[in-house]
């Protein structure tokens, strides 16, 4: 599954908000599951591993540096639950 994570998501973002950040507001439009964001992203009961390049757009969210939108993909493990979050590309959003 990709989401993206658009202007108006990072805009209305909460820095160090794990339920009400960039990522988290544009997967609650998705998804109808209790969000929450850190290292990791819960939804619902299963957990995704955010992958190093959007570990670090995370971190440079939470420290209020300018981020651009992204797609990100939801990559659930074979045979798991759990599963990945990867960025799956930089786009050019408004």
């Amino acid at each position: 599954m990709k989401i993206q994570i658009t202007q108006q998501d990072i805009d209305n973002g909460k820095v160090r908000d794990v339920s009400g950040c960039a990522i988290a507001i544009a997967l609650k439009q998705e998804l109808a599951y209790k969000i929450k964001v850190a290292g990791l992203i819960l939804i619902g009961k299963d957990y995704y591993q955010a992958m190093p390049e959007l570990a670090r757009w995370i971190k440079d969210f939470d420290k209020g540096e300018g981020v651009k939108p992204i797609t990100i993909e939801l990559v659930p493990q074979l045979g798991q639950r759990d599963g990945q979050a990867v960025l799956s590309k930089y786009y050019k959003g408004s």
